[in-house]
Formats: structure tokens, C-alpha cells, sequence
């Protein structure tokens, strides 16, 4: 196995876990402006309903399930012991920036088991198969110090959790191949299930490396699936089958809220657009949006492979042929689809990106001894580069205020009331009201609400009072009011100006 002991390894995991609990340990106000998005409080917020016993819920009555399962039960003992504050945050982000780092230090594990042939003699393996522990050490340091994964990795949502289920899921695929079997195969399925649980978007790059499997094993004489291959759909099945039939059972469909609500808008304003407006105003600027976060992401790990395959191409080395380039594949297909079906790229819809690149980078980045310095401290200084623009440009600086606005909430409103709005998270968790999430993120009754244009109708019925949001944001979201309409009553002021002041609005009953 990978020699753990080896001070280099340790070095580079701990200095890249390091990295990230400086992060994770700032000031809540720091964070909310650069690091967490206001989805992050959506989980903090059924987190802490579910470890009060209210179950799934985000508003403390309607159930929801747009969120990804393995994540909320995880937060779920945070919040049992701090239901409130911001300390929950700290460890929720802490807990993140451990799974992150865990999938930084698996993606090396993986790249030296395949550089030293499955060997059990490590010391042989190193001897006859190129450094594999160098290659494992370049993998862990692309993916440790990638400013963009330390950033996401301590987001608040899924992401380190799902990084982590990721790796596990290319580990069990790796190890599946070595002898392949049932029992591998079946393991390898519930790793996938897992991944899924983790993240649903992962079930496409479970598609791929069991799609790779099969082939796998029709290149070797086996032409069966049903016999050789299906322990592990199976067993992937039965992992997700209960969140799936929790889902059915709660709220009507295996779809999550989450994955429609704002997609949907998008797709209405397609439809209600001229072709050319739309394109030229909508479309092409997401598409534009996920080709430089894919670019941005996978950042030194994809320079890195570059200049690896440069400098073997150029030195007339044998090009790296192994399967872990199937990883990134699979991270790009994701990233497609969030950009041009979905029509929602996020940055964290990226991180396997990154993860992906370091991944390929490490086996194919086999550069002469007088090469190698120069470009270490090339990438370095370049990861440096980005890390200072981040921080230069805070993510999430509209969000600063919005703290504010839940204070206003606790300070004008009475204890019992139920308020709306369109971004929820920050609202419900600082503002001590009961919120509906009026985009629909985790509430399908606003959806079908907006579909059926009366969404305001829909508020009203609910016992809402007053709706608070940045005027730009609420007003996006008028074609879908109804008959009511909106009566502004207050007016926060706000130090950035992106989406306009904070309004509080009565509904016209």
C-alpha cells in the first residue's frame, strides 16, 4: 500500500487540510460574502429541523427532498448539539474540508495502485513501474491545492461529503477491475449507490465506469451482462431505492425540488424570449459561464496533464494509456450537463472537474528531473495567481446584507409569522421565522404554484405575511405573482448593489 508514513504524504495531506480549516474557521460574515451560497443555509435549516424532530422539512410543516441525503444526515448530529449560531457552521464546514482532503489523499491512493500494476510488493511496484508514490504525490498536491476545490470544499452544501463518495466510487471501480467477480462488482455498485446518495448528478459517472466495466469484459471474451456485470446495478439499486421510495411516499415524485426549480424558470424565459434574444441574453452566456468554469476549475490539474503530454510527446515517450482519464470524462459529461441541458452551471458542479484532471494529470506527468522543478514552481505560482484574484473578488458579496434583512425579520415581525422569499436560506436560519422558499428549491407546492401562475395565492394560503428579498431577485419572479400583487414597506440599504436594496413586501390580500 501507499507508504502513509512517508513524511511527504503526510506533509501534503495535512497542509492541504490545513488550508481548508483556515477557511472554514473565518468569520461567518467573511463567509457568507465569499464562500457560502444561501443553498448552504437551505441544509443547515433542514438539518436542524430534522435533529429537532421535525423530519425533513425546510419550513417546519411541508416535507421536502430537494437536498442530497448523505449530506443532511450528516449535519443532522452538528445541529443536534448546536442548534443554533454560528458555530454548527464552523463544524459543518469543518466536517466538509475532512471529506475533501480524504478525496484528495484517495485520488493518490488510486493513481499509485494503478501505476504499480495491482502489485502486493510495493517496493518491486516502485522499482519497475515509474514511481508510482511520485505520481500519487503530483495527483494529491493538483487536487490539495486547487484554490477553486478548497474553496468549494468548504461550502457549506455537499460537496466535500460528495468528493469523497466520489473517490470511494473510482477506488471500488479500480479495485473491481483487478480481479473481476461478483463480490467486486457488487461492492463496486454500493459504492455507486453511495456516490448517487451523495450527489444525484454522480449517477453519470457511475454510468460511465460501469459502461467501461462491461466493455472491459467484452474485450476479455466475456460477452454475458446479465452473468457478469449486473451484481453491480443491482446493488447500486438498493443503496438509493429507499431514498427514492422515501421521496415517492413524502412528496409525490423520486425528482428533486431542487433539480427543477430554477431550471424551470430558465426554460420559461427560453419560451418567452425571441430566439435571438434569448440566445444572445440567456443562453450563450451560460454556455459561455460553464466552458470557463470547466476551464477554471480543472485549472492546474489540466495544465499539468497538458505539459506532461507535451513533454512526452516532445521527449518521444509512450503516451499514458491507463483508464483513469474515464474519472474526467465522466466529471465532464456532468459539467455538460448542468451548462447546456439544465442551463444551471454552479461551481461546485465542477469540483469532480478538478478532481478529474488531478486524477489523470498524476500518471501522465512523467517529466525529466531538470523539467520538473521549473514547472512545479510554474503551477505553484499560477495556483497562487488565482488564489489572490478569489480573493480579490468576493463570490458572494450581494449575500453580505442579507444577515441584515433576518435581523430586520427578528426585530419586526412577530415570532409566529411566515414569511417568503425567493432566496430562503440566510432568512430561515438567522431570522427565527418560519420561510417559504418561494423559488421552490425545497418546496414543491411553490412550483406548482408558479406553473399555474399564482404563486402569490399560494402564499397566502400558506399564512404568509410579508415577502423580503433583493428587489431584482422578487421581481424576476413576477409573471408567475397571479392576481395579488406586492406592496413594498420597507427598504434595507445594502453595501453592493447587484440585485438592488432588500425590500420587504406586504401581499395584497
Amino acid at each position: 500500500m501507499m507508504n502513509l508514513g512517508d513524511r511527504r504524504v503526510v506533509g501534503l495531506v495535512f497542509a492541504g487540510l490545513i488550508v481548508r480549516l483556515a477557511v472554514a474557521w473565518q468569520p461567518v460574515p467573511v463567509l457568507i460574502a465569499r464562500v457560502l451560497p444561501d443553498d448552504a443555509f437551505i441544509y443547515f435549516v433542514i438539518a436542524r429541523n430534522m435533529a429537532a424532530g421535525l423530519g425533513a422539512t425546510f419550513d417546519g410543516l411541508a416535507p421536502t427532498n430537494g437536498f442530497h441525503p448523505l449530506w443532511a444526515l450528516a449535519l443532522t448530529p452538528v445541529f443536534a448539539l448546536w442548534p443554533g449560531g454560528d458555530t454548527p457552521l464552523h463544524w459543518a464546514l469543518t466536517l466538509g474540508a475532512l471529506c475533501d482532503t480524504a478525496a484528495g489523499w484517495l485520488a493518490g491512493w488510486i493513481v499509485w495502485r494503478r501505476r504499480s500494476g495491482f502489485s502486493r510488493d510495493p517496493a518491486r511496484a516502485e522499482r519497475e513501474s515509474g514511481q508510482p508514490q511520485s505520481a500519487a504525490m503530483i495527483t494529491m498536491a493538483l487536487y490539495l491545492f486547487n484554490p477553486r476545490a478548497i474553496q468549494e470544499s468548504v461550502n457549506g452544501l455537499e460537496t466535500g461529503l460528495a468528493m469523497l463518495a466520489l473517490a470511494v466510487c473510482v477506488a471500488a471501480w479500480q479495485w473491481a477491475g483487478e480481479r473481476p467477480g461478483a463480490g467486486r462488482d457488487a461492492l463496486f455498485g454500493a459504492a455507486c449507490g453511495l456516490a448517487v446518495l451523495a450527489r444525484s448528478d454522480f449517477g453519470l459517472m457511475a454510468a460511465v465506469l460501469w459502461l467501461a466495466r462491461v466493455w472491459a469484459g467484452i474485450r476479455g471474451g466475456s460477452r454475458t451482462l446479465a452473468v457478469t456485470h449486473w451484481p453491480a446495478p443491482v446493488a447500486a439499486l438498493a443503496v438509493v431505492a429507499p431514498w427514492w421510495a422515501w421521496s415517492q411516499w413524502r412528496v409525490g415524485t423520486v425528482v428533486q425540488s431542487s433539480a427543477v426549480a430554477i431550471p424551470s424558470l430558465v426554460a420559461y424565459r427560453v419560451q418567452t424570449s425571441s430566439g435571438a434574444e434569448a440566445w444572445r441574453g440567456l443562453l450563450l452566456p451560460i454556455l459561455n459561464l460553464g466552458f470557463r468554469d470547466t476551464m477554471i476549475y480543472a485549472g492546474v490539474g489540466l495544465l499539468a496533464l497538458c505539459v506532461g503530454l507535451l513533454v512526452a510527446r516532445l521527449g518521444r515517450a509512450p503516451l499514458y494509456r491507463g483508464e483513469l482519464w474515464l474519472p474526467l470524462l465522466g466529471a465532464l459529461i456532468i459539467a455538460a450537463v448542468h451548462t447546456a441541458v439544465r442551463w444551471y452551471p454552479r461551481g461546485w458542479y465542477f469540483v469532480p472537474v478538478a478532481w478529474g484532471a488531478a486524477l489523470a494529470a498524476g500518471p501522465a506527468t512523467k517529466v525529466p528531473r531538470r523539467l520538473a522543478g521549473g514547472i512545479a514552481v510554474a503551477l505553484a505560482v499560477i495556483a497562487c495567481a488565482q488564489s489572490i484574484k478569489m480573493i480579490g473578488e468576493p463570490e458572494y458579496a450581494w449575500q453580505a446584507d442579507m444577515r441584515a434583512g433576518a435581523e430586520w425579520l427578528r426585530a419586526n415581525t412577530p415570532p409566529e409569522a411566515t414569511v417568503g422569499a425567493f432566496n430562503a436560506g440566510i432568512y430561515a436560519y438567522y431570522g427565527g421565522r418560519r420561510v417559504l422558499s418561494l423559488d421552490g428549491l425545497v418546496d414543491w407546492g411553490a412550483i406548482a404554484a408558479r406553473r399555474e401562475g399564482r404563486l402569490l395565492d399560494y402564499f397566502v394560503a400558506r399564512g404568509g405575511t410579508v415577502i423580503i428579498d433583493h428587489r431584482e431577485y422578487a421581481l424576476s419572479f413576477e409573471p408567475f405573482f397571479g392576481a395579488r400583487t406586492l406592496t413594498p414597506i420597507a427598504e434595507l440599504p445594502v453595501s453592493d448593489p447587484t440585485y438592488g436594496p432588500i425590500e420587504v413586501y406586504e401581499v395584497e390580500r
